[in-house]
């Protein structure tokens, strides 16, 4: 389930929907509720890379620190780039379970906004400060690295334009 749940949370950050409400409404907690916001996380990481080459350094600043509706329009006009944002969710956040991190509802919805997903593990018991970072930052950005070269540059499923920001 953690698999699906970050999946969902992948896609719908990049959707009109809001992932906060989401997670509030329905009551995300525990280990969903981290693997939402891992969903995020992977997001941001995969976005991160893939606009590496196309966008200006501002837009990757933006998006790690929480500007990733900022690819709605990208989104919505080539879904494909759905693929690796759905497979780099999937694949980072495997440490969910094997870990047991938990979260909130409140915190389901932010990914590495302001910490906020990785905090509430924190707050939630998991105090190994360095496996934190190395699960929610060095793994999200490592897997999201290897979906750009996949997807983008090796087979070219999606194009380096499909990245490009509607603020460029």
């Amino acid at each position: 389930m953690c698999i699906l749940i970050a999946m969902s949370f992948a896609i719908i950050i990049v959707t009109p929907l809001s992932t906060v409400a989401i997670s509030v409404a329905i009551g995300l907690a525990g280990m969903g509720s981290a693997a939402a916001g891992f969903g995020l996380a992977s997001t941001a990481a995969f976005l991160f890379w893939a606009t590496m080459k196309v966008d200006k350094p501002g837009v990757q600043v933006a998006i790690f620190l929480g500007a990733i509706k900022m690819m709605m329009p990208n989104f919505l006009r080539y879904p494909v780039i759905g693929i690796p944002i759905a497979l780099t969710a999937a694949i980072s956040t495997l440490s969910v379970p094997i870990l047991g991190m938990q979260g909130t509802p409140a915190s389901g919805g932010f990914g590495l906004i302001g910490a906020v997903s990785p905090l509430a593990v924190y707050n939630a018991g998991f105090h190994n400060v360095l496996v934190l970072v190395i699960v929610w930052v060095v793994v999200p950005f490592a897997v999201g690295y290897l979906m750009k070269k996949i997807f983008v540059d090796w087979t070219k499923i999606c194009k380096p334009e499909y990245f490009i920001s509607p603020a460029h």
